[in-house]
């Protein structure tokens, strides 16, 4: 049973992820452990730019973009970016994220928004959609997997594309030796089956995945029909 948060309103004892990020959303930037993410924005950017052609990409939707971190570290790699649609539940987060890439936003390429992708419909299809860093909150219960899995059946519905998803992930071809996995951060990092959610999905044509080296982190890339 994880441990609450006294500060948290859970019910049943099943941890509320979204009333977690809606609070801590305002300080997490400044927590941000920028040393230790450099090592996988690399990764992450290389996974990208060797797996898909992103010359392509016109038009992006990221879920859950905390302050920009990876808005700001993809964009320079879409040399055909129309617009860059950032969604956050935390209205601090989208905050942040819109001065983060202010030069990108002054340009009318990318605007932050608060909102919940998981409850509010999304009209718009996108070339690319991805998010990082966001299912893996997701409490391990049963309402939690069937959580994961309509996460990703409407990511994948809203994609023209690819679809792209970097999250906690017990991965066997990870390089444990080198390094012991990092300890959750106040208990919120969960593994769920995302290899068995995609290889299931009648949009999937192809699922491509990266271990990220010391790190219990795997990438998705997803090519849609």
């Amino acid at each position: 049973m994880k441990k609450r948060n006294k500060n948290i309103n859970v019910q049943d004892e099943e941890f509320d992820n979204k009333a977690y990020w809606k609070q801590v959303g305002g300080s997490y930037k400044q927590n941000y452990p920028a040393g230790m993410y450099k090592e996988i924005d690399k990764a992450f950017v290389n996974t990208m730019v060797s797996e898909l052609d992103l010359n392509k990409v016109q038009s992006v939707l990221e879920v859950g973009c905390g302050f920009g971190r990876v808005a700001k570290l993809l964009m320079p790699f879409l040399p055909n970016l129309q617009h860059y649609h950032a969604l956050d539940i935390s209205e601090e987060m989208v905050k942040q994220a819109n001065e983060y890439c202010e030069d990108y936003k002054m340009k009318g390429l990318f605007i932050a928004l608060e909102l919940d992708f998981e409850t509010r419909p999304i009209t718009a299809m996108y070339d690319l959609v991805l998010s990082v860093e966001v299912m893996t909150s997701i409490p391990n219960s049963i309402l939690g997997e069937q959580r994961v899995k309509n996460f990703i059946d409407k990511m994948l519905t809203k994609s023209k594309k690819y679809v792209v998803n970097q999250d906690w992930f017990n991965a066997p071809n990870r390089i444990e030796e080198m390094q012991k996995p990092m300890k959750p951060i106040n208990e919120i990092n969960h593994f769920h089956d995302y290899d068995r959610y995609y290889s299931n999905h009648r949009k999937v044509l192809q699922v491509i995945g990266h271990s990220i080296p010391r790190y219990s982190e795997h990438i998705f890339c997803v090519r849609v029909k």
